[in-house]
């Protein structure tokens, strides 16, 4: 068996990804999960994804994190029985950029979604 050697490669295309606002697959899946299963838990997506917790469960942090998604409550999970978080998807937001007529500062305003 070889030594394995990290490659640049897949860093770089997530890098370029993230600032190009797109999402991965996966990431893809699970927020389109979430859209059509809103109150769902991570080991639920997982389940139906046919995909391990702990490949589903970062996707959750990154989509959280980019404010696509958010906690929804606790509910038990129909896949272990235990008291879990649930989720669902935050509605885009709509973001305005105006300047005061008074003082002249640059003011933002968010509409629609989690602020």
């Amino acid at each position: 068996m070889g030594i394995m050697v990290k490659r640049d490669t897949s860093g770089d295309s997530y890098k370029k990804l993230q600032e190009e606002g797109r999402l991965g697959k996966l990431q893809e899946e699970v927020y389109n999960w979430i859209k059509e299963n809103p109150g769902c838990t991570q080991r639920e997506c997982a389940t139906k994804l046919k995909k391990e917790k702990i490949t589903v469960g970062p996707r959750f942090a990154e989509l959280f994190n980019r404010g696509m998604i958010d906690s929804c409550g606790k509910k038990s999970c129909s896949a272990t029985n235990r008291k879990v978080m649930s989720w669902k998807v935050i509605p885009k937001r709509k973001i305005v950029f105006h300047i005061c007529p008074t003082c002249k500062t640059l003011l933002r305003k968010e509409t629609g979604g989690k602020k």
